[in-house]
């Protein structure tokens, strides 16, 4: 199993029968910089957002968000 490093989903590595490339959305990319910067955008909007529910937000919810550092 593959984890992202910012949002710590779990990917495959193989499946029979499909494409290595295409179970890692990071190798789908042309550019995998590109790939990360708009990972890192999206959590960085997810934390953002996130602000506005932190008083009614259970701890362990808080802490299956992204890492952002």
């Amino acid at each position: 199993m593959y984890g992202d490093p910012v949002f710590g989903f779990r990917m495959p590595l193989e499946v029979p029968g499909v494409p290595k490339e295409i179970l890692n959305p990071r190798l789908t990319w042309s550019d995998p910089a590109d790939y990360d910067n708009q990972n890192r955008r999206l959590a960085l909007l997810f934390c953002e957002n996130l602000v506005q529910y932190m008083d009614n937000c259970l701890e362990h919810v808080i802490g299956a968000g992204p890492i952002v550092g």
